[in-house]
Formats: C-alpha cells, structure tokens, sequence
C-alpha cells in the first residue's frame, strides 16, 4: 500500500465493514441495526456509483434488506411522531456516510493526508451514533478478518469500480483449503446412475439445519469451506422446515411429488419429494424434561461459543412452556451438574448465572458428560419427554472421543427414549462429525448457532414439537420406461440398503409437528436425447407406450412409525409442472449449495445465474415471516457474483 492506501484502509473498513461482536450485553436489536448500517451503506455504494439501472435497483433491494434486518416495525398510524422521527435520522445517518464515502475517494485520490486525519475523526463519530452499545471497531478483528469483510473492495469487487482503495482479493479464500479447521461427516456425493430394471434408491430421513448457518457464518468471516461441511439437504431444510403443507386430514404425513425444469440445466429435471407433518398431536403431548449438557473446555472461551450458550439457555428459561423440567451438567476435564431436575424458575435463573461465573478450561470429558445427562434425565419421570442439549464445539478429548464411541452411548439414549440434540457453536476446529454422529444415533437433530437468535429459533421453537413420524425411510423408484438417469441430491450420509429399508427396527429420521422436509433427485427424460453418462450398446429398457405409462415417472414409499404402529405412504411422481414459489426458492437453494460444494452438474454455474433465479423466485414468494432468511442468501450471492 501507498502512505494514501495505509491511512485510508481503515477508514473504509471503519466505514463498509463493521465487525460486529456479540458480548453478553448486547441485544439481537443491536445487532440487527448494525446489519442494516452495513446493507444500507452498499446500497449507497450501488445505486449512487453510476452504474446503470441494474445497479441502482440492486441498491434499491439491499435498502430493502436493510429494512427488513433492521427488525423495526412499521408504523401503526401513517402519523406516528416517534417512527417517522427514526426514519430521519437513519436518512441523515446515510447521507453523512454517503458524504464520508466521496470525501475519502477524493482524500484517497489525491493523497491528502491532512484531510484524511479529518475523516478518521469523523468515521469515529459516526460510528458511535451506529453501533451504540455495538462493539464496531475495526481493532476487535485480526488483520484476515478485517480484510475479509472488505471482500467487496478487492480488485474484482464493487470497491474497485467506484474507485475507492483496492485490497488483496480475500473472497477467494472462502473456497481455499487452508484454515478450515474442524472436521466433517465423510461420505462420497451421490452420482449418476442409469434406470434399469429394478432400480431403487433407499434412505433415512434427515431434518438436521446445521450446514447451511455453519456456511453462512463461514462465508461472512471469509473462513475456507471444505466440501463436506455443505449438505444440501440441510440448507433446503432450514428454509422450509417450518413450511408444512399439509391438509389437517387424518393422516400423519402426507406426500407431495413436484417437478421443474432444473435451473443449471434446461435438459434435465428436478424431482421434489415433500414431506409435510400434521401441525399438532390429536391428544396433548407429554410434558418436556430437557437436560442441558455445557462444554466449558478451553476450547469454549470464544465469545461465540460459552457466552452464546449461556445466553441461549437463560433465554430458552424465560421462554419454556409452563411445566417444563430442566436440569443442567457442564463438563471440562471432570463434569459437574449445575441443577438437578426442577421446574422452579428462580433456581434455574440462579443456575445458569453460576454456570456464566465459572466460566471455561481445561480439558473435554465429552462422553463422561454425556453420562451424567443420561442419569440427569432418567430422574424426571416416566411420563415427560426427554430431551438432552449438548451444546459443544463438538471436541471431545479426554475419555472416549471417536464417532463410533459417542453413537454407542447415543443409542443407548435412544433405547432408553431420550433424543439427544446437538447444538454446535464457534467458527474454528469444529467437531461437525461428532454432532452429527452424536444427533443421529440419538434420534435428535444437529443444529449450528452462530448468533443467539439462531439458537433460540432451533432450541426454543423447535424441541417443543414433538415428532408425528419417528424412524422415517425413504424409497426412490425410477419408472425405467420413462427416466433414463437418476441421482439424488444431498444426504449422503443416510444412504441405506434395500434390506435395511424393508427393515423395521432400521433407525430413519423424525420429522416433528408442523415441519416439512424434502428429498431432491435430478433426473434424465429417456426421450431426450441428453444423457450425463455414455450411451450402452445393450440393455437399453424399452421406451413407454401407453398415456398411463408415459405419466409414471417414479413410485416414492415412505415408511416410518407413530403412536407405536408402523406406517406407510406412497405417492407417484406424474412429470407433471406443478413447482409452487416455494418449490422454485429450494430449487435456489440447492442450486447454490452444489456450486458450493463443487459437486454435480451445478459445480460450473455462475454465482450471478443462481443469483437471479433465487431473487426471481424470492419476489414470487413475497413477504413471509421466513423472508429475513431468504435475503441474508441473496446477499451472499449478490456479492459472489460481484467478485466473479
């Protein structure tokens, strides 16, 4: 850098990149105005940098964005003082910065020092006025962090094109192997496979959201994205797992087939298998009994690891359904329990401050803690549902540490009705594969939290359903008449034989009250003349004759257990349109989660191609209570497609 770049590095940092860290006195409001500083400032950069109309209306999207993520509501009447008051100051808050942005370009250009101390002192004002409780200064980050969230100012990026001081291009770090840290689930994708005869694909239910915040936060903090860290499944089920579509009938689950053109190949088509769960048990369920299960290793110190956590749990206290029974255990070197077993809510309150005051160190008896939540939870009664928490970064150390012996004690959960959950927490050295062995051995979900709010919405709203379907396995059966090549995409941890699907003691996945999920398979028409894999000489099945035939594109069965009886639904796939909105927004989703994996036919797109169709699908759906979700993707694709 030049003495020019060396003074105003910072300042734009100080500027577009807000490092936003979470401490136990900060609120999701905070944090939420802050995102909408830093999307409005974008927007300004977009739409006031001269660059045609597209531009300007990409800026107009992030203002909306901001909006959205800001979190404030509108005004109850079109005359509320105290509202219009705040849209104000947020109109005199941007165009200060706007008028910062074109002082620093000029200062930047000319190598005016003098007026670049000037603007330092100003930024640190306005940075007052924005982040207020925030910690927002650029000093709490190391220097690859702060570069990182510059991503946008690289010489490939927006910042380069207005101008302003051009930085190493970091965003290309994201899909680099250095500094992933953690370890992952290993398991080969599903590739393409010819429809013959008798050709069938088996698996268990997943609804597991991890992957997709995990990928989220990597991507913001510019930390490398190994491949097996994505699982397309879990992304698509983030965005659709409170989206149940089912009729209120009688039955548990009901089965929705939809077809669409697939977006990264107009050759080929894309299947939706849609489970939707009745919204709510015909009878009350019984009472919960959740036992949180705390690492406060060493490893936990970060500030998005124990102090998250505990701000969860207190949260999730206040919150619980009336009844609820909680216990509490933490485990460092040895393990302790915090609570026994109460429904009191001062004495919880009283627990978990004393948990925040011990703090982390040392050692992780992960498996001997575990050993404690199973004795704590069995103290609850017979008549409550048990549920255990573990919120951890997933590093087990001392005592039993591997997969295949963490899944040993979790079955034994399972056997003993207690579903055990895993809510992993920090951004480096994360153990993905021990809470993924650890939620599916115990029939619970993997979640991630990457902010308090995140934990809450999975911890919170989710464990008080309970589950309509236990044990769900899926069965994918190509009609070789009409699919010529077939593969699935995502959950390729949960492959199954066919013998283990006809199996009823197999172990599936559950799918709780008022949730949907969705199995994807990408497949070949036989009367297109496109193929992903060569042609063979012989064995080619006949082509479908009659109107009936040529309409049956595969036979799906699902089978699952409830209310103590083994149940099935089947549901044929006819090719025919009929992808909703909300169909074509996952279709989006699973775009961008196979380019980022770097597997399948979508490894080549273009982030800008996913771009435009998700955002063309986002405006179909409209405003939902989901949307917030919806355009923190957007955002990441819309300045991934900048840096291409």
């Amino acid at each position: 850098f030049s003495a020019a770049d060396a003074m105003f590095a910072p300042v734009i940092t100080r500027l577009y990149a807000y490092r936003v860290e979470l401490t136990e006195r900060q609120t999701m409001k905070n944090i939420r105005r802050g995102a909408a500083t830093v999307a409005l400032t974008s927007a300004l950069m977009a739409s006031s940098a001269g660059m045609g109309a597209a531009k300007a209306q990409d800026g107009q999207m992030r203002a909306q964005t901001a909006m959205d993520l800001c979190g404030e509501p509108p005004p109850h009447r079109a005359d509320d003082a105290a509202w219009l008051e705040t849209q104000a100051e947020r109109c005199r808050l941007i165009e200060r910065i706007r008028r910062l942005t074109e002082s620093a370009r000029e200062a930047q250009q000319s190598g005016d020092m003098e007026k670049g101390h000037a603007i330092v002192r100003e930024v640190e004002e306005v940075l007052k006025q924005c982040g207020k409780p925030c910690i927002v200064t650029a000093e709490m980050s190391s220097t690859v962090r702060t570069h990182a969230m510059m991503r946008t100012l690289s010489p490939s990026g927006l910042g380069a094109q207005v101008g302003m001081v051009a930085l190493p291009d970091v965003a290309g770090a994201i899909m680099g192997s250095g500094g992933a840290g953690g370890r992952f689930p290993q398991a080969q994708a599903s590739g393409t496979r010819r429809v013959e005869p008798g050709s069938s694909d088996q698996i268990a239910l997943d609804t597991d959201t991890g992957s997709w915040p995990l990928v989220r936060q990597r991507m913001r903090s510019a930390r490398a994205i190994p491949p097996e860290a994505v699982r397309p499944e879990e992304w698509v089920h983030w965005f659709e797992q409170d989206a149940s579509q089912h009729s209120g009938g009688a039955d548990d689950i009901e089965l929705k087939a939809q077809t669409l053109q697939s977006p990264w190949n107009p050759e080929t088509r894309l299947v939706r298998i849609g489970l939707h769960a009745r919204y709510a048990a015909p009878t009350p369920g019984p009472q919960l009994a959740v036992t949180w299960l705390v690492d406060r290793s060493g490893s936990m110190s970060n500030v998005d690891r124990f102090a998250l956590v505990t701000e969860v749990m207190a949260r999730h206290a206040r919150r619980a359904q009336a009844g609820t029974m909680l216990s509490i255990a933490a485990y460092a070197a040895g393990v302790e329990t915090i609570l026994e077993p109460t429904t009191d809510r001062a004495e919880i309150e009283r627990a978990v401050k004393t948990l925040r005051g011990q703090g982390t160190g040392g050692g992780t008896a992960g498996a001997a803690g575990l050993e404690r939540a199973i004795a704590l939870a069995s103290q609850t009664g017979k008549d409550r549902r048990k549920i255990i928490v573990i919120a951890t970064d997933g590093d087990f150390n001392i005592g039993p540490s591997g997969t295949d012996d963490v899944e040993a004690i979790a079955e034994r959960c399972r056997r003993e009705g207690i579903e055990v959950h895993v809510m992993l927490v920090g951004q480096s050295n994360v153990r993905d594969d021990i809470g993924q062995a650890l939620a599916q051995a115990g029939n619970g979900r993997g979640y991630y939290a990457d902010t308090v709010q995140e934990g809450l919405r999975m911890v919170g709203e989710q464990l008080a359903r309970p589950a309509v379907a236990r044990d769900a396995k899926i069965r994918f059966e190509p009609n070789p008449a009409v699919l010529a090549e077939f593969r699935r995409i995502g959950l390729d941890t949960r492959e199954l034989t066919e013998e283990a699907f006809g199996a009823p003691d197999t172990d599936g996945g559950e799918l709780a009250a008022g949730n949907a999920a969705s199995v994807w398979y990408e497949v070949v028409e036989r009367a297109s003349p496109y193929r992903y894999l060569p042609e063979q000489r012989y064995g080619q099945p006949r082509a479908a004759t009659g109107e009936s035939e040529r309409n049956e594109w595969a036979t799906v069965t699902v089978r699952y257990r409830s209310d103590g009886k083994d149940k099935e639904a089947i549901v044929l796939v006819d090719g025919e349109d009929e992808a909703d909105p909300q169909t074509e927004w996952l279709a989006a989703v699973l775009w961008a989660a196979e380019k980022m994996r770097g597997t399948g036919p979508a490894r080549a797109s273009a982030a800008g191609e996913i771009y435009a169709y998700a955002r063309s699908a986002d405006e179909r759906l409209g405003g939902t209570e989901r949307r917030r979700g919806r355009l923190e993707l957007l955002d990441l694709l819309f300045w991934e497609s900048e840096r291409e």
